[in-house]
């Protein structure tokens, strides 16, 4: 998905978010936009990577976001599943300052989304 183009160099998951803030205690996190958000952008990209022309462009856009645009509200039904967070379109952390930085296996440890996903 293309967010801002050109200037799309940094994109943060909630794990990416925590290792950020490292020197920050948690106060509240979660997801702002879901993975039916994300399918929304993502089905739009997937036809708009067919068509070069302005107009066409605006077209195609005036067609899949309205038709497709109730997918949206299906994030908030999601947002109870902690597997909703691996396919969510954007997360949010609030943190304060805090006295020490936290270990890099706690934040893994925290991961709050598919348990049943090995990685390696």
């Amino acid at each position: 998905m293309v967010h801002e183009g050109a200037y799309d160099f940094t994109r943060y998951s909630l794990s990416g978010h925590r290792r950020l803030f490292n020197g920050f205690f948690e106060i509240e996190s979660g997801i702002v936009a879901g993975p039916a958000t994300t399918l929304v952008w993502a089905v739009e990209n997937f036809a708009l990577a067919f068509v070069s022309r302005p107009m066409l462009r605006l077209a195609t856009k005036a067609t899949v976001r309205p038709t497709l645009a109730w997918l949206k509200y299906l994030d908030i039904l999601l947002r109870q599943w902690p597997e909703a967070m691996d396919g969510a379109s954007c997360t949010y952390f609030l943190g304060a300052k805090a006295e020490k930085i936290v270990a890099k296996t706690e934040f893994i440890s925290r991961y709050a989304g598919a348990k049943h996903v090995q990685h390696v």
